[in-house]
């Protein structure tokens, strides 16, 4: 079992919005975007910075651990105390009772 007292940031996933397809109607189908906010333990990893055409891109890249959920997929991503964090791995603990996300903000 989790320990609950790890998980001490509250963090936001969001799952993007889509458009379908014109139907046969010609009717438009648009969804928007879904969130759940989720508690977590946030780990800050070491940062990258890269000169590309001329400007600092920095890369700041995140380790969250939470409670184990099986539809956070790559295809979301998060938020956390305003930042905005592309998923780049999801993996579990072989119980199935935590979620490991990789994420990068970049400032590009």
């Amino acid at each position: 079992m989790s320990a609950a007292g790890k998980f001490r940031e509250v963090i936001t996933i969001i799952t993007p919005a889509s458009v379908t397809t014109t139907d046969a109607l010609g009717t438009i189908a648009v969804s928007t975007a879904t969130s759940v906010t989720r508690w977590a333990a946030v780990e800050m990893l070491p940062a990258k910075e890269e000169l590309v055409d001329g400007k600092v891109i920095y890369h700041q890249p995140y380790q969250f651990t939470l409670r184990y959920d099986a539809a956070i997929t790559p295809m979301q991503r998060l938020e956390w105390k305003g930042k905005k964090i592309s998923i780049t791995s999801v993996r579990f603990n072989k119980n199935y009772t935590e979620i490991y996300l990789n994420g990068i903000e970049r400032n590009s």
